[in-house]
């Protein structure tokens, strides 16, 4: 997946797609650190 390859996507639409992916997930990455869990920490269901 583009930027981890050497060749760009080939189409402009394909470059927009993969760029809001990409800031989506660094969106959602730092939300989930300023919430303070460690990545350790498995996350627990409500099934006990």
């Amino acid at each position: 997946m583009w930027p981890m390859t050497a060749v760009p996507p080939k189409y402009k639409e394909s470059f927009i797609v993969t760029c809001v992916d990409k800031y989506c997930a660094t969106i959602e990455f730092f939300k989930y650190l300023r919430s303070g869990k460690n990545f350790s920490e498995k996350e627990e269901k409500g099934d006990k």
